[in-house]
């Protein structure tokens, strides 16, 4: 019976040290999967009917090109009045995604990568210091991005929003093009 304890705590050790150690740094060649056109939805809360609403996006991303900073274009085909300019950073040292600590990169295949970056701040829409976490998975058709929210004191995480995003080829000619 000790000696199964045993073996169970090391392994927890051996687990919790591989994630410790994991590297957590990213290149602009890992994201260069982003670069391109996208169409898809994004989902979040309608605090009038407290029920998740969908609506459709676009997204056009230029080319890291070994550079740390590219902006994209978020479109929305039904309000149109929301359209803005997205701008993507990765920190000099890989350590920081979009200005937050880069806590998780894992590989999930061949040209796949979920990357979740954590923040303490205030949530913009509460108004109360919250851990603010974003998870991307980005693959060379598929890209989401997922934002939650854990307000301090709290166990539960809140899902504000999500991007879902479809590669589309070629580029439209749409508004995000023009920019």
């Amino acid at each position: 019976m000790r000696y199964r304890l045993f073996l169970s705590m090391i392994s927890c050790v051996l687990t919790i040290n591989s994630f410790a150690f994991a590297d957590s740094t990213l290149s602009s060649h890992e994201l260069k999967n982003l670069a391109g056109c996208w169409a898809g939805t994004i989902t979040y809360l309608d605090y009038s009917s407290n029920k998740p609403f969908s609506m459709p996006a676009k997204l056009r991303v230029a080319d890291f090109n070994k550079t740390t900073t590219i902006t994209g274009y978020l479109e929305y085909p039904e309000e149109p009045k929301a359209n803005d300019a997205d701008t993507f950073f990765l920190s000099a040292d890989g350590r920081l995604f979009n200005q937050e600590p880069v806590k998780l990169k894992r590989s999930l295949g061949k040209d796949s990568l979920e990357i979740v970056t954590e923040i303490l701040a205030i949530d913009g829409n509460d108004n109360k210091p919250a851990l603010l976490r974003h998870t991307y998975l980005l693959s060379k058709n598929c890209y989401s991005v997922k934002k939650q929210v854990q307000f301090v004191g709290t166990q539960t995480w809140l899902l504000r929003n999500e991007y879902r995003f479809g590669r589309v080829a070629p580029c439209g000619s749409g508004e995000e093009s023009k920019k």
